[in-house]
């Protein structure tokens, strides 16, 4: 509460105290409503979000690749370079060739330098892509990689779970998707000393359709 310019942080404290419910897309973020909005707790309705078919469809889709991918804004938050660092020392022990990052931000050519400096030719990058071609790379994957440790959810994550793509992530966010698994021999050491957490592709992740039909149930009573 304390970054919240006050005038802000009273409208929210009172849309807060006199809303009936509240939305949620995980217990991480109700937590942090509760902290931040004490008026909100026993108010707020956990409902995670959903992916489109064509993520579903993709599911098993083959041959998987030896690549590691990221896809999404490139903001310091995200904290890539822990990103380039699992894959450099993936790349050295033969478990992974290279780390795509597909996205844009402010923070892009910074993780650039950072890659380039340590890891010349490991790192790709490009910009936004096609959905089809996106999809298809995500799905091909030899796993997703998102060390953000400020995020209520992750859209990026939940499609790679979708789609049968394991995940390596913050903490944070394996709170989020409780699919924990038991590493690789081959990645542990560098989970371990990078702080992230192997998720398999085992969490339920439900379509928008029935997102949206749930949503209307619970928040609007529809």
């Amino acid at each position: 509460m304390s970054r919240w310019p006050r005038a802000l942080a009273s409208l929210a404290e009172r849309l807060a105290e006199g809303a009936d419910v509240g939305h949620a897309v995980s217990d991480l973020e109700a937590r942090r409503l509760e902290r931040h909005f004490p008026q909100a707790d026993g108010k707020i309705a956990v409902l995670p979000n959903g992916v489109c078919g064509d993520v579903l469809a993709a599911r098993g889709r083959g041959p998987r690749g030896d690549y590691l991918i990221y896809a999404g804004r490139i903001e310091r938050y995200k904290r890539l370079e822990t990103a380039v660092e699992l894959a450099a020392e993936l790349a050295r022990g033969g478990a992974a060739s290279r780390l795509l990052i597909v996205g844009g931000g402010p923070h892009a050519e910074r993780v650039r330098r950072y890659a380039e400096r340590g890891t010349p030719g490991l790192v790709e990058f490009s910009g936004p892509l096609p959905r089809e071609e996106y999809i298809d790379l995500l799905s091909r994957a030899l796993a997703t990689v998102n060390p953000s440790e400020d995020e209520a959810y992750s859209i990026f994550t939940a499609e790679a779970l979708a789609a049968g793509v394991p995940a390596a992530v913050s903490r944070a966010l394996a709170e989020v998707f409780p699919c924990r698994a038991e590493a690789p021999d081959t990645w542990r050491r560098a989970l371990e000393r990078l702080g992230l957490v192997y998720l398999a592709p085992r969490c339920e992740i439900k379509a928008w359709e029935e997102v949206v039909d749930e949503l209307a149930r619970r928040i609007y009573g529809l």
